[in-house]
């Protein structure tokens, strides 16, 4: 079974992510914040990370810095509220970004995307 952490300081967001990917057969984990994902990240070792970037305290441009650093090759979403960087991580592909997406997230859309790097890999 295939691991997902998703990444949002919004609990109402975590928990549809979650709900929705229990349904589509993944193995849904959540972390509130930056500082939580990349500790769950060396614990876990999921195999896609859905990702909001602002975020209080370590953002979600903080945890693709860490993942960078440390060569983790994770497949990441980002699914923001802000489309202020979509170019700058789609031309770098900065800690392996599949995917940017606006908030609200079309849960559909979501579930192509994941299917689609899990079939590349």
């Amino acid at each position: 079974m295939k691991k997902i952490l998703v990444v949002d300081d919004e609990i109402d967001v975590r928990e549809n992510f979650r709900e929705y990917l229990r349904e589509q057969g993944y193995l849904a984990i959540t972390a509130e914040n930056g500082s939580e994902a990349i500790d769950i990240i060396d614990r876990e070792k999921p195999d896609l990370l859905i990702l909001d970037i602002k975020m209080p305290g370590n953002s979600g441009l903080d945890v693709l810095t860490s993942l960078h650093n440390n060569d983790k090759k994770i497949p990441t979403i980002i699914v923001t509220a802000y489309d202020t960087h979509k170019d700058d991580f789609i031309v770098c592909n900065y800690g392996h970004v599949v995917a940017y997406l606006l908030k609200p997230a079309n849960l559909r859309e979501i579930a192509k995307r994941i299917e689609n790097v899990f079939m590349n890999r």
